[in-house]
């Protein structure tokens, strides 16, 4: 218990040095609450910091094209990710996707561009998951899905 607590001490003061940035719990989970003039600079230290701690980050992105519902659900974790990239799957009703290795940079966009189109403002950082049947794509499929999110993401 104090090894969580003394975790989240550092984390919340590693955020709050991050200009338009805050720690805040939101229906149980812990998210950081994002102004929306944070820039993009500040974006890509967060998400350096939140690898840092191993969070396990959860976004919506109603920007992703996708073939049920519009947009998709994308978690991001460092389970089974190698060096400083993350591992992220995403999926929507009736469909899901499997291990896509992702870099800090990809990510920013993805959430800044959201941030920026006012389409998201609290970055949920605990309910990530990768599910243990999914099987990591293939490098092609990878470099494609990084190219898709950012072309949908392009403005950062």
């Amino acid at each position: 218990m104090m090894f969580w607590l003394l975790k989240r001490i550092r984390l919340g003061s590693a955020i709050r040095r991050l200009p338009g940035m805050a720690l805040v719990r939101d229906s149980g989970a812990m998210c950081v609450q994002l102004d929306s003039k944070v820039l993009f600079t500040d974006v890509l230290r967060l998400i350096a910091i939140l690898r840092e701690h191993d969070a396990k980050i959860s976004i919506f992105d109603p920007c992703y094209p996708s073939p049920s519902d519009p947009g998709a659900y994308f978690d991001y974790v460092l389970q089974k990710a190698v060096g400083e990239i993350w591992s992220m799957t995403l999926g929507n009703h009736g469909w899901s996707g499997g291990i896509y290795q992702v870099d800090d940079r990809t990510l920013a966009m993805q959430v800044y561009g959201l941030l920026s189109i006012g389409q998201l403002s609290k970055l949920d950082i605990e309910r990530g998951a990768i599910f243990k049947h999914y099987e990591p794509v293939t490098e092609r499929s990878n470099v494609e899905m990084i190219e898709k999110i950012r072309a949908q993401h392009a403005r950062s």
